[in-house]
């Protein structure tokens, strides 16, 4: 069985996708949407631990943009995560 299609596939990188393709916006909301996930809905038992995990990556993280210049992205995601946590209840 032949089968010969004229389409073509194109395929478009967006700003969220791949390592250095990582936009502003899309880091602070990421950032948030995690942040915002753990407070609402795990339990207060492992809350600790998610939060610490998220404060370790995200510190990993901002470290290496700072390294490739990428002092915005850097930054977008500090605000996300220090700029919306709040302590005491959600």
């Amino acid at each position: 069985m032949i089968c010969k299609t004229p389409s073509k596939v194109w395929h478009k990188v967006g700003a969220s996708s791949g390592e250095d393709e990582v936009s502003e916006f899309s880091a602070y909301w990421l950032t948030k949407n995690n942040l915002k996930f753990i407070l609402k809905n795990i339990n207060e038992i492992k809350k600790l631990t998610s939060l610490s995990n998220l404060i370790i990556i995200r510190t990993f993280t901002v470290l290496k943009w700072l390294y490739k210049r990428r002092k915005e992205i850097a930054m977008a995601q500090l605000k996300a995560l220090f700029g919306n946590l709040k302590f005491g209840k959600p």
